[in-house]
């Protein structure tokens, strides 16, 4: 059977690659299970790949500036704040696929400052009622295709190769700091790395959030 004109024009990588950055980051995912030769141009194309936060969008991202904003005042970590004009990266930084909320303040990489007092990296991310990322926790035990999915995901781009997390219980007011986790990667913090640590500091906390 004689193919179609939109299969002969798909049968073109870089046709296929073209459609392809149109989709939303999900679909793209999705896209590799259409066939091999559609995973084959995904998993080697370099303008998807970074698309697709697998990949810096240059050779020198992790070395590359972030913009912050002040931390408004109506967030939920306002309250918590020195109130020294906390600054927060902004949130076109970070990974879409991140449970941000409507307001993009239910989690944040704060500068150096803002518990000044607990502080001790230079950048924290901070998030406020990990509960709500229930969905999120159950991927950590995804297996197959929907696990690499997402875990080789940058967490943020440009790259951040370190952070300290803490978690903020906002309907107590309390902030927990002590014995959390640290993390290190001098290629960039990926999703998994990030969603591992954040499973295991729920269960430890399970109890009091």
């Amino acid at each position: 059977m004689e193919a179609s004109a939109t299969e002969r024009t798909l049968g073109v990588t870089e046709l296929l690659e073209l459609v392809l950055l149109e989709l939303p980051i999900r679909d793209i995912f999705q896209a590799q299970r259409v066939s091999q030769q559609w995973k084959a141009v995904i998993s080697n194309s370099s303008p998807l790949r970074k698309a697709m936060w697998l990949t810096p969008v240059d050779s020198s991202s992790t070395q590359a500036k972030h913009d912050e904003v002040e931390l408004p005042t109506h967030s939920r970590l306002y309250s918590l704040t020195d109130k020294n004009h906390p600054r927060v990266l902004a949130a076109k930084h970070f990974n879409p696929l991140l449970p941000l909320g409507e307001d993009n303040y239910r989690i944040e990489l704060m500068m150096k400052g803002w518990l000044s007092e607990f502080v001790r990296e230079e950048l924290v991310l901070v998030v406020p009622d990990p509960t709500e990322w229930k969905h999120s926790f159950s991927l950590v035990a995804s297996k197959g295709e929907d696990k690499a999915a997402w875990e080789d995901m940058q967490v943020f781009s440009p790259p951040i190769t370190r952070f300290e997390i803490h978690i903020v219980d906002t309907k107590k007011g309390t902030v927990y700091v002590h014995n959390m986790p640290k993390l290190y990667n001098e290629n960039g913090i990926r999703m998994g790395e990030m969603m591992k640590q954040l499973y295991v500091v729920l269960k430890k906390l399970e109890h009091v959030l």
